[in-house]
């Protein structure tokens, strides 16, 4: 006699493997390095203008209260209408003054390039950039929360971010010219001494890498099924000779003394 599933079981196993196939992430273990390197005011004027795009094509519309009982609406063409309606009404500029308070952090562009489909259109969830200290597993301890979580990747001065034309463009690109294609992600270099506290507006000892460093696509529907994929490996040195010397001082960009300002 066979042993069968009940159709209780039976659901529970079927739900289990498409979740399981939903969370899992792309692998960047064919992925490798084209440069890695402090990223320059030109890096950082791509960036902006990469996000400012992606803002302008996610943008699907706003309405906003106009103070006697009706609104005023902003159709998703009207993007500029909406940004200068904003511009003029101090109620919706939001302060800036606490970034004056944060360390100095280098900004690290890194480059790589790979033949796999890593953001495909189609499917329900775009993954994202994490890092991590190398080991033996890539778990929550080892993960390096604050060089900014989720980073959206860019390709061709574009940013790979859902609901856009983008990482279909990517997709084609990559079956029709038959090669790897390269991909930017910025990130901030924030290894620091986090034992020894730090006053609002005082500095911080920034620290060398102790390991390698690891950087993977995760993918995750919800928390308890996000999963990461193989790494894109960097050797430690790569990294610690690029934002050294370590360890240092790093204070607030506008505060640093004349000392301190000449070591870096």
């Amino acid at each position: 006699m066979r042993n069968r599933l009940s159709p209780f079981s039976a659901v529970l196993a079927f739900v289990a493997a498409a979740l399981q196939a939903c969370s899992s992430a792309p692998p960047l273990d064919d992925a490798s390095l084209v440069e890695i390197e402090l990223a320059s005011p030109e890096d950082m004027s791509r960036l902006e203008s990469a996000w400012e795009i992606a803002r302008r094509e996610t943008f699907t519309g706003a309405g906003f209260p106009d103070g006697r009982g009706g609104s005023v609406d902003f159709s998703a063409s009207e993007y500029d209408e909406y940004l200068a309606y904003k511009e003029q009404r101090p109620a919706f500029k939001i302060s800036t003054s606490w970034k004056r308070d944060l360390p100095d952090w280098p900004v690290i562009r890194l480059e790589f390039q790979s033949s796999r489909v890593l953001f495909d259109p189609d499917l329900s969830s775009m993954p994202h950039i994490v890092f991590h200290r190398c080991g033996p597993t890539l778990d929550a301890e080892r993960r390096l929360y604050g060089f900014g979580g989720y980073h959206d990747v860019m390709w061709r001065d574009r940013l790979l971010v859902a609901y856009q034309s983008t990482p279909r463009d990517a997709k084609a690109a990559l079956e029709a010219e038959g090669r790897p294609q390269n991909y930017e992600v910025f990130f901030k270099y924030t290894y620091w001494n986090s034992d020894e506290g730090r006053e609002a507006g005082g500095p911080v000892t920034l620290l060398p890498l102790p390991d390698d460093l690891c950087v993977s696509l995760e993918r995750g529907q919800y928390a308890a099924l996000s999963a990461v994929g193989e790494p894109l490996r960097i050797p430690r040195e790569k990294v610690n000779e690029l934002v050294g010397p370590v360890p240092r001082l790093l204070f607030p960009k506008d505060s640093a003394p004349a000392e301190a300002g000449a070591e870096r």
